[in-house]
């Protein structure tokens, strides 16, 4: 048995694993920087802190050749994501060679297969915002608008709420590689995984103006706002292996209509806030909501809700490691859990119905499965998302296939 290590981050060493013991067998040189292509750090996107071990990630096996001279390794990082779950990223995949010269002596060598820069993929943004702060004219009941930077982050307190008119802004990761394994040509084939985030928000203040609380006061005191903003959010993951695709889209639409107006006294606001929310996600289900709500603080925190939110411009010149893949609230997607190097797809876990559905996984064989549902009394949550490959006969078997099977591997 033969073991491969990364010995102080210098060099790549081959080990021959005893009972007791090993002994190494062969090295070779290698850092870091053979991978990293002149990036220095990874920052967490949570904290725009550095990812430490980034720089010094872990070997991780992918696969190997029918022989065992050669392995595709990737070099794993992580750092904690905002669900308490560990986000593993590779930022490189080498190919390790165990070959022998002509006295026999047995040797180790490397190929550079997806740098850092490959590895973690091509990051793109754009934006388009037409925001504008309103306020009553207080002298002549009239709206007031103040142009907002394109570039301002709601919230840094220059602008005062509400923020109105249009925005829309496009996030997208793409090519980022997340597995590989050996074509039966002994070629080298990478699964990627694309992720893509849109969103469209309006806030129109239509119909709003000032009164005058008596006929003859001097002021335009009494506010009256009617504004009605929307959002649509379209937020998607597709895992890809040579032109095959499985891919997750969910559809988030919301809705608030604000009708309000200063009393003169204490609260100062009063009246009302309709709420309508739609999320979808195709092939799984929909939800939706629909409420009037006339209670504080709620209708106090009218500006606010009727406010356009947008963060600053994200760096152009940072590299950041991948976002979690995790979206939805009603209906939760993720990367399914599969305990298979060889096997890649998503799980939707729908919350009200507390039914997981599964996609189909790409395997080296092509695309297996059909989009499955199970319910959590029917089966356990762990190891639902379970899909297992077998290299020696092209099969996949999936646990949400099996519910009354407990799959622990191949025979």
């Amino acid at each position: 048995m033969f073991r491969i290590r990364w010995s102080a981050g210098k060099n790549l060493s081959l080990h021959e694993v005893f009972p007791t013991s090993e002994e190494l067998i062969a090295s070779v040189p290698f850092s870091i920087t053979d991978v990293s292509a002149g990036i220095t750090q990874i920052l967490n996107p949570l904290n725009n802190q550095p990812v430490a071990n980034a720089m010094a990630p872990s070997l991780f096996r992918l696969d190997r050749n029918p022989d065992g001279t050669k392995y595709l390794i990737g070099l794993q990082a992580s750092y904690l994501g905002a669900s308490g779950e560990f986000v593993q990223f590779l930022v490189g995949l080498v190919e390790v060679v165990i070959g022998v010269d002509e006295s026999g002596t047995p040797g180790l060598s490397y190929r550079v297969v997806a740098d850092m820069p490959s590895a973690l993929g091509q990051v793109s943004y754009s934006r388009d915002s037409q925001r504008r702060a309103v306020a009553i004219n207080p002298s002549t009941g009239a709206l007031v608008f103040t142009d907002i930077p394109p570039d301002y982050s709601t919230g840094a307190g220059v602008y005062p709420y509400p923020h109105v008119g249009t925005f829309s802004e496009l996030r997208e990761r793409s090519g980022r590689v997340v597995g590989a394994w050996y074509r039966e040509d002994g070629t080298e084939e990478l699964v990627r995984l694309k992720t893509r985030y849109s969103r469209t928000e309006s806030s129109d203040p239509a119909g709003s103006k000032g009164e005058k609380f008596e006929p003859n006061a001097e002021t335009y005191s009494k506010q009256i706002w009617n504004i009605h903003w929307q959002t649509e959010r379209v937020t998607s993951a597709e895992y890809s292996v040579g032109g095959l695709a499985v891919e997750v889209e969910s559809h988030d639409e919301r809705s608030r209509v604000v009708a309000v107006e200063s009393t003169g006294f204490s609260p100062p606001w009063s009246g009302q806030i309709t709420y309508a929310d739609l999320e979808m996600v195709q092939q799984v289900g929909s939800w939706d909501s629909e409420e009037v709500r006339t209670d504080q603080p709620v209708i106090g925190d009218w500006a606010t809700i009727a406010t356009i939110f947008a963060t600053g411009m994200p760096s152009e010149t940072d590299v950041y490691a991948p976002d979690e893949t995790r979206f939805g609230s009603r209906f939760v997607v993720r990367s399914a859990i599969t305990r298979c190097n060889k096997t890649h797809g998503l799980s939707v876990r729908a919350t009200e119905s507390e039914e997981l559905h599964v996609t189909p996984v790409l395997t080296p064989a092509g695309v297996r499965g059909e989009m499955a549902v199970i319910t959590q009394a029917a089966f356990g949550w762990p190891t639902a998302e379970l899909a297992t490959y077998n290299p020696l006969t092209g099969q996949t078997v999936r646990q949400v296939d099996h519910p009354d099977w407990r799959i622990q591997g191949w025979l």
